[in-house]
């Protein structure tokens, strides 16, 4: 197969942080996401959450084949049970696509507009309102992300532990150590999406041929985004990954251990399980209607 020079956007990250600093930050955020596991009835070695409960979301930028417009690609994934959401494209515009455009969307892709092509809280809270009944099984949920602030401020995670959904954030500077999606995910989607594109153009009899309208580019995107989206579930051991990384653990002694990390090393045995002021009033708020048996997530609004 021949290469088409196909140009796919690379996600600006921010700076990483030193080793001496991210070892503290991280070993924070395991303590955090240990202490959220006590804060509803246990179902497991994991506590409150069971792996498929477990999820990291994250955004990357990805080109059209036919022009120099890119979008923007949401992933979601689980320690288990990767079908439930699907990709979700973020493109470019003020205004809603039509109906005839929304109908030759791949199924199970979700297409919001913005008027740069990039995540915003606006796009953020949508995203929210889609996710949550395509996972609403009753069950506390771990919502794992980066601290950017597009994502979430102070008021939605508070909002969302009410709904039994608890957000861990990942300090900044650490996502290439313990974000999944990026050391697991994005480059291997990305070489699917690469790939799917290629075979595009091949039988398209070559590049110069490709010219598509707006609607058509987004359209062909959303179908090369589910092929790549099969491909790289059917690529990636979820389950394993989770482990590695330390989403999901099966006992409370065995040492997580980074290979993006060389030398670290994280002992659940040692984890700091005291609640701050701010973790016990929310935790104090949803254990009270617990105890009066509200245990449906409406609920919790």
């Amino acid at each position: 197969m021949r290469c088409h020079r196909l140009s796919l956007q690379k996600p600006k990250r921010n700076q990483k942080v030193s080793l001496s600093d991210a070892y503290p930050l991280i070993n924070n955020f395991y303590d955090y996401i240990r202490r959220a596991s006590q804060w509803a009835p246990s179902c497991g070695p994991m506590g409150a959450s069971l792996p498929r409960d477990v999820c990291n979301i994250d955004e990357s930028p990805l080109s059209y084949i036919s022009n120099k417009r890119f979008a923007t690609v949401i992933l979601t994934i689980f320690g288990s049970d990767n079908t439930r959401v699907g990709p979700v494209l973020i493109s470019k515009g003020k205004e809603q696509a039509s109906s005839i455009e929304k109908l030759q969307y791949a199924n199970g892709v979700k297409v919001y507009f913005t008027p740069k092509a990039v995540n915003n809280r606006i796009t953020m809270d949508k995203y929210m309102e889609y996710w949550m009944p395509k996972v609403n099984d009753k069950n506390p949920k771990l919502f794992i992300s980066d601290s950017s602030n597009t994502h979430f401020d102070h008021q939605s995670i508070r909002l969302l532990r009410k709904k039994q959904i608890v957000v861990a954030i990942i300090p900044k500077g650490c996502t290439m150590y313990i974000q999944a999606l990026d050391v697991y995910v994005f480059s291997i989607f990305k070489k699917h999406y690469y790939d799917c594109s290629e075979e595009y153009i091949e039988k398209a009899c070559g590049r110069l041929k490709v010219k598509l309208t707006a609607s058509k580019s987004r359209v062909l995107c959303t179908r090369l985004t589910l092929i790549a989206w099969k491909r790289t579930l059917s690529s990636i051991d979820f389950s394993k990954s989770f482990r590695e990384i330390g989403y999901t653990w099966a006992d409370h002694v065995t040492p997580i251990k980074l290979h993006t990390l060389p030398g670290y090393m994280y002992d659940p045995s040692d984890c700091n399980l005291t609640c701050s002021i701010e973790e016990n009033e929310i935790d104090f708020s949803i254990s009270s209607k617990i105890a009066k048996k509200q245990l449906k997530l409406t609920d919790f609004r």
